[in-house]
């Protein structure tokens, strides 16, 4: 039979502890961050590696021997550097579920109205028997709540922060979107203006256009579903046929979800203030 409270605390014993980190005032953002910012530099690692094995001629190589059969041995099988580039949507989807499970837990234990709406996941079982092994274990309700939701998709994660807080979460992350300065970066108009207009941009003056909110957040979603199916597959299927949409997808992802789960941390802030 299947032991949740075993399950949760075996979980939480493969975590570093959130009290070594640098900001423990900020549990969600702490649990990631540190490794977002590690896949973020995959790409110049690959570039790196790309560069000294292949791009390298063989007698520069050969200069120096204590990198020589460490080059041979990435050289021979070919393809090793696009083969950790697939570790990035992996590891990137792995901070998605993270971030997200401690997101529900703390929705939970704040109280309500997110405590009173998890009573709508009706088909998770809480008795005394339960809430004993809790307090002896030290786990909180959301703790075990946010244990048995989903969050191996976008659509269900959005579905159950919607459940949770009792409003649209993918709108609330759009009207985030749209007071974030930050996201709204302006381009340069090249081309015609209906043309951008027709793409989701806003026109300002001197020849600049700004994507729109809708756009962005459209944009935004569709790298996060992306990254999952993609993910997906690299951990279920043994050799892949990629394509260019898979390496741009690859390419894009440790930005498109960074945006995600800063935006995200703003809307569950307000949720929480």
């Amino acid at each position: 039979m299947r032991n949740i409270i075993d399950e949760i605390l075996e979980k939480k014993s493969r975590n570093i502890p959130i009290t070594d980190w640098l900001q423990p005032s900020r549990p969600r953002w702490d649990l990631v961050s540190n490794r977002i910012s590690r896949i973020r530099a995959i790409p110049h690692a690959i570039n790196l590696l790309d560069l000294i094995c292949y791009r390298f001629e063989i007698e520069d190589i050969e200069k120096y021997p204590e990198i020589e059969s460490e080059c041979h041995e990435v050289r021979f099988p070919g393809g090793v550097v696009n083969e950790i580039s697939r570790y990035i949507p992996i590891g990137l989807v792995a901070c998605i579920e993270a971030y997200f499970r401690q997101v529900y837990a703390d929705l939970i234990d704040y109280g309500d109205p997110y405590k009173q709406n998890a009573a709508e996941f009706s088909d998770i079982k809480f008795n005394i028997k339960t809430a004993i092994s809790l307090e002896r274990a030290d786990l909180s309700i959301g703790d075990f709540i946010s244990h048995l939701l989903p969050i191996n998709s976008f659509e269900g994660i959005e579905s159950t922060m919607t459940k949770l807080t009792g409003s649209n979460f993918s709108q609330a992350l759009e009207r985030e979107i749209e007071n974030s300065k930050e996201l709204q970066q302006t381009e340069l108009l090249i081309g015609s203006e209906e043309d951008y207009i027709k793409r989701g941009y806003k026109i300002i003056s001197g020849g600049l256009v700004v994507p729109t909110s809708q756009k962005l957040h459209r944009d935004m979603v569709c790298a996060i579903k992306d990254v999952f199916e993609l993910r997906h597959r690299l951990c279920h299927e043994a050799s892949p046929i990629m394509s260019d949409h898979d390496d741009a997808v690859i390419s894009e992802a440790p930005g498109a979800v960074l945006r995600f789960l800063v935006v995200s941390e703003a809307v569950v802030e307000r949720m929480l203030s």
